[in-house]
């Protein structure tokens, strides 16, 4: 570029003394010219060896650090980033969540990355009769044997590979098992059930009353069924990253049915369905 520059710069100087009539303004086109010159021979001078160098040598491009890289994340409804790798494993990714950095292709698995797949180790809890020697102490501590899961050598192994939803407080929990709490988080399927359970015993206890004619009937029945109702409401709500009052919003309950969770933990607890 700089020797493209020069030559460009000495044709217009040769062309004006060409086309220059004026005895003294062709003296100082001549000067300019001869200065511009010496000043690209200084230069050639100085960087002809380096450019010679530059060309000899092989240029070697440094392999990316995977903690300089920036990465983006599919977190289930939208894309994330970028983040750095630190912050990237603190974001309580799975082993399915979907991870892109500049020089893939294609977005991949978690557990496919290399510096992630640390995440996802799986290590098998003992088998029963076969539990490692603890010292004595730790023997004695009726919570510390309590701690590791046992399996029973008669459960079938689809059992054991099955996975058990967890609540906000890390406790196991299953389909309908705190139906009428506030706290953590269902899966639609679970709110389908619940609508429907909810249509039928309305319906049958709206029956009952209308032949009893007993408004104690209507009170000890349905405020126990709208409560549950509402209690499961917001635990939907609450695994689509939202509060539980979201759910008196007219027509709601539609997008409750039909779309899917958060990925991974949110702040109301883990994914129902991990």
């Amino acid at each position: 570029r700089v020797e493209l520059k020069f030559n460009q710069l000495k044709n217009e100087l040769n062309e004006k003394i060409r086309i220059t009539s004026n005895e003294k303004l062709k003296g100082i086109f001549v000067s300019r010219l001869n200065e511009v010159e010496t000043a690209y021979a200084v230069l050639l001078e100085h960087f002809e060896p380096l450019r010679i160098k530059t060309k000899t040598q092989e240029i070697v491009i440094p392999e990316s650090n995977s903690e300089q890289r920036t990465y983006y994340f599919f977190n289930g409804k939208e894309r994330e980033g970028p983040v750095s790798l630190s912050e990237l494993k603190a974001k309580g990714l799975n082993s399915d969540t979907l991870v892109w950095y500049e020089g893939l292709n294609d977005w991949k698995k978690a557990c496919e990355i290399e510096e992630l797949s640390g995440l996802f180790a799986t290590v098998p809890p003992p088998i029963k009769n076969q539990i490692e020697p603890l010292n004595a102490a730790a023997l004695s501590n009726e919570n510390t044997v309590a701690a590791f899961p046992i399996i029973d050598s008669n459960t079938s192994a689809d059992t054991q590979d099955s996975p058990v939803p967890v609540n906000s407080h890390g406790n196991s929990q299953s389909m309908f098992s705190s139906m009428f709490s506030f706290d953590g988080r269902i899966r639609r399927t679970e709110f389908g059930f619940t609508l429907i359970l909810y249509a039928v015993l309305y319906f049958i206890i709206g029956f009952i009353a209308n032949i009893k004619s007993s408004f104690a009937i209507i009170v000890l029945a349905y405020v126990p069924l709208v409560w549950m109702l509402w209690a499961q409401g917001a635990k939907r709500c609450h695994d689509l990253g939202k509060s539980g009052w979201w759910q008196i919003i007219p027509f709601y309950v539609f997008w409750l049915i039909f779309q899917d969770g958060d990925a991974g933990v949110n702040q109301y607890g883990n994914n129902p369905k991990d």
